[in-house]
């Protein structure tokens, strides 16, 4: 099987939501309510503020993981989509080949072949493939490029 695919910005973004799922907001969070416990602390230790003002940057600690998630997704979605521009072989043809017991992936930027034992692990989501070389590495397939028979083909093939 043989298919010819393109990666839409909205794709790209959604695939990437997906891989990361949930766990750059942990990040976020926990460094926001770190600095604002050092910033509070810091700040009523050296007598710089009244024990009330200290208790509002207890609040922001409370408060802050709102604030990051919020952050989180806005600035990764950002960030995401100035990549996506700027990366022309993000927005060429795609190629996905399956044959026999092997994945090979092309595009304008290069190509790679992975033997069905060797895939890492997999993923299917109501709109994406998703194929991992390795815990950090993966290609991310739109069903929407696929009709019925093709995301069977495809479906069984990773079922091995």
């Amino acid at each position: 099987m043989r298919q010819v695919y393109q990666i839409s910005e909205r794709d790209f973004v959604l695939g990437l939501q997906a891989h990361f799922g949930g766990k750059l907001i942990f990040v976020h969070i926990g460094f926001a309510i770190l600095m604002a416990t050092v910033v509070g602390g810091y700040w009523y230790s050296h007598r710089f503020c009244p024990y009330p003002v200290s208790l509002i940057f207890a609040g922001l600690a409370v408060v802050s993981p709102v604030l990051a998630f919020v952050a989180s997704r806005l600035g990764a979605k950002r960030a995401w989509k100035i990549l996506y521009a700027k990366e022309p072989g993000y927005q060429s043809d795609h190629v996905v080949e399956l044959e026999n017991d092997t994945i090979s992936f092309r595009n304008k930027r290069g190509s790679t072949s992975i033997a069905r034992d060797a895939i890492y692990a997999y993923r299917e989501t109501d709109k994406y493939f998703m194929i991992y070389e390795n815990p950090k590495r993966f290609h991310f397939v739109p069903k929407s490029n696929f009709d019925e028979t093709g995301v069977a083909q495809f479906r069984e093939f990773l079922a091995g």
